[in-house]
């Protein structure tokens, strides 16, 4: 027989056994879908340079049901990278040297303003979403204030390289073909020539190509209408 009142719940405290005022819920279940999310960067050498370096950002997910981890990296233009998935989602080995062979990344060791050492890579974490700093809070650990991620000195360097090399007339055109690349406006117009002898009404439809501002002027296909001659005769 289970224990049914809380005189006996010692007693199944001792022995292991749920009361039946106790509901055994498993931790996959409370913990399922919770995540906590982290931002980050990477001070990343660049090959065949004399000590020059990228600063590549990093969107971190630490799931709480498995105490896998994950890491993005956030897509920057004319980076020169492969972006996106950095870390597929899986248990994290500690690096350090008296870790043992089975000892894993925790959230404990995710800190703001911190470096989380991934696989031999040093990951500076710079911030953390409010669920996050609840979770951490609740835990008695106080996450640090934000941390700045600094300019990337290889990106400025390009950029202002193609600034000179670039006429800023080029750049415009350049620009304006990427933003405004297949956008038309189109409108409706009709030219009334019915002044004129022999004159009638022609429908038109104008398109103005954004990126270069052309204009382009199309006549409109007109529904074919029978004329009195041909038309059925009513009898009389």
């Amino acid at each position: 027989m289970f224990p049914s009142s809380r005189e006996d719940a010692p007693l199944a405290a001792s022995l292991r056994i749920p009361t039946t005022e106790e509901k055994f819920i498993p931790s996959y279940v409370t913990l399922d879908g919770k995540v906590l999310k982290f931002e980050a960067f990477l001070k990343d050498e660049i090959p065949d340079s004399q000590g020059d370096y990228s600063i590549r950002k990093f969107s971190v997910w630490y799931y709480l049901v498995d105490n896998s981890l994950k890491i993005n990296e956030i897509k920057q233009e004319n980076s020169g990278l492969t972006q996106g998935t950095f870390l597929k989602r899986h248990k994290v080995p500690r690096m350090e040297k008296d870790s043992r062979p089975k000892d894993f990344l925790t959230w404990r060791d995710i800190r703001v303003g911190e470096i989380l050492n991934v696989y031999g890579r040093e990951i500076t974490i710079t911030n953390c979403d409010k669920f996050t700093r609840d979770f951490y809070k609740n835990e008695g650990i106080e996450q640090g204030e934000q941390v700045n991620i600094p300019s990337d000195p290889y990106i400025m360097r390009r950029k202002a390289a193609e600034e000179k090399t670039t006429p800023k007339k080029d750049i415009d055109r350049r620009r304006r073909f990427l933003d405004f690349n297949r956008k038309v406006l189109r409108f409706y117009c009709m030219w009334d020539d019915r002044e004129r002898l022999y004159g009638e009404r022609r429908p038109f439809t104008l398109h103005f190509y954004l990126e270069d501002d052309t204009v382009e002027i199309c006549e409109s296909r007109r529904s074919l209408q029978c004329s009195p001659s041909h038309s059925s005769s009513t009898s009389s």
